[in-house]
């Protein structure tokens, strides 16, 4: 974990106008940190599964509190993603005041919407321009089976199913960014890889590879998902994907569906996602399964 995440609770920070401000939070209060989060459901289950990576395996970032120790309100993890959970309006500025000084560091800031965007508002002159802002994305949840039937091909991919989902997920990345999560490295690999030994990766394969026409044959998988965040009963969806060729079958819809089933059986209570609110395919499909919208995230990418 990066430095200034120590054995204990450090002394309490203020503004110069004498607000408070968040905490790097010790070792020994990331319990209740996590705690905060998983309560928070849907809203904290981001934020909470970082928090809790942080604690068993001392990943990069840093978890920032407000509240004495013992009786926190509200965290945040600042790591790779800046993600605010439970921050009450009149703490965003000293909230700022914290984050101006870290040149960003992070690749993206998300979360509840009024929280994200309050906070870029304060940002935005001392930060570098983002590469897109989207402001509105509905945060949507289930909490019992699916209202469809599931796609019984659907299924748990192992260790083994590395080199059929990396092009898919690779495929999902760049769909939705814009580039290829490849050109910084091994970094996504790993994260992929990390997914699938800790069974958080549904598929389903066709009979034989895939074909793009310039491209020639790619993956076998035809749909994609992870169980990307989880801590608890709460567990997050992310990126969902069908291949291009396969799409208007309504694969993405029964494939989430037996996602979420199989997410149920596993001891998962709540089962949540954020999509764009243009992606109108995408929430008539959520919605066939069942979900329903909870919150509204925004996500400011760099």
């Amino acid at each position: 974990m990066r430095h200034g995440l120590g054995s204990g609770a450090l002394a309490w920070p203020r503004t110069h106008r004498g607000r408070m401000e968040p905490r790097v939070l010790g070792l020994d209060e990331l319990a209740d940190a996590a705690a905060l989060a998983e309560r928070a459901g849907a809203q904290g289950v981001l934020a909470g599964a970082r928090i809790a990576d942080a604690r068993a395996h001392s990943t990069w970032g840093e978890v920032w509190g407000f509240g004495e120790p013992g009786d926190l309100r509200s965290v945040c993890w600042f790591g790779g993603t800046f993600i605010p959970v439970g921050v009450a309006p009149e703490d965003i500025p000293a909230l700022v005041s914290r984050a101006r000084g870290r040149g960003r560091g992070c690749a993206s800031i998300v979360g509840e919407a009024r929280t994200v965007l309050d906070l870029w508002r304060g940002l935005e002159h001392y930060w570098p321009a983002p590469h897109s802002v989207r402001d509105n994305q509905p945060l949507l949840e289930i909490v019992a089976p699916a209202t469809v039937e599931p796609d019984p091909s659907v299924r748990l991919a192992t260790a083994g199913d590395i080199d059929a989902v990396l092009p898919a997920a690779v495929a999902m990345f760049t769909e939705e960014l814009g580039f290829s999560p490849l050109r910084d490295g091994p970094g996504y690999r790993h994260r992929v890889a990390d997914l699938l030994a800790r069974e958080m990766t549904y598929i389903r394969t066709s009979v034989g590879p895939q074909r793009h026409r310039r491209t020639g044959p790619t993956s076998p998988v035809v749909f994609k998902t992870d169980l990307g965040a989880a801590i608890g009963g709460n567990a997050q969806v992310h990126g969902v994907w069908v291949h291009p060729h396969m799409r208007g079958r309504h694969l993405a819809r029964h494939g989430v569906a037996a996602v979420v089933n199989h997410a149920l059986t596993r001891g998962f209570t709540s089962i949540s996602l954020y999509v764009n609110a243009h992606n109108t395919p995408a929430l008539t499909a959520y919605d066939a399964v069942g979900f329903r919208q909870v919150g509204t995230w925004a996500t400011v990418m760099f």
